[in-house]
């Protein structure tokens, strides 16, 4: 065995070792293309309102759910300048990536999804399903930031803070308490937009 290896020459030894290197990648698994969360959530966003890039982003979509929870901000932070189908794209990321972690029993970036609620240059969209993730592992919340957003450029949040205050004055009105109770329905209508009336 020794002498046949000796009488090689080093072309065939590089062949023979280039042979064993090709059959033994061939073998192995291949591996596993992950891309990062940049790179999904901007294939995600290339998808135009006619569903061009469709496919692409559906494929993005899966790849991102199965991130950890420290992906929301920049999921939620990719609304800014998506159009409807992107938003809609990075709104079942978001939440599949809730769901899975809630079930897993994985902790939230709660205080990063709070400074994004009241980031007011954050899309109103995206706040919104902020606080909606938030809602569901933090009971607090509505009674924590809602009094706050009377005057929230979001009507969501707007109606929500004006609604709650009506319902107080509601409550003090039949309490026996109408003064009270009318400076609160005041209040609730510096909230109220033409819309909302």
């Amino acid at each position: 065995m020794t002498g046949t290896i000796m009488t090689m020459t080093r072309i065939e030894l590089a062949g023979l070792l280039g042979t064993v290197s090709i059959a033994l990648l061939l073998a192995a698994p291949p591996l596993a293309h992950s891309a990062e969360p940049a790179e999904l959530i901007s294939t995600i966003k290339s998808v135009d309102k006619k569903a061009k890039g469709n496919s692409a982003a559906g494929r993005a979509v899966t790849e991102l759910a199965r991130a950890e929870p420290a992906v929301l901000l920049p999921v939620l932070a990719a609304f800014h300048d998506a159009n409807p189908l992107a938003a809609n794209y990075l709104r079942s990321a978001a939440e599949t990536i809730v769901d899975r972690a809630i079930a897993a029993k994985k902790t939230l970036p709660r205080k990063l999804l709070e400074s994004f609620i009241t980031d007011l240059k954050n899309d109103p969209q995206a706040r919104r399903l902020a606080f909606e993730i938030l809602q569901r592992v933090d009971a607090t919340v509505v009674d924590r930031l809602i009094p706050g957003m009377l005057t929230d450029p979001s009507p969501l949040f707007r109606r929500d803070a004006v609604a709650r205050l009506l319902d107080l004055a509601d409550r003090l009105h039949k309490e026996g308490q109408p003064d009270l109770a009318g400076t609160l329905y005041k209040r609730a209508l510096q909230g109220a937009t033409d819309d909302d009336r």
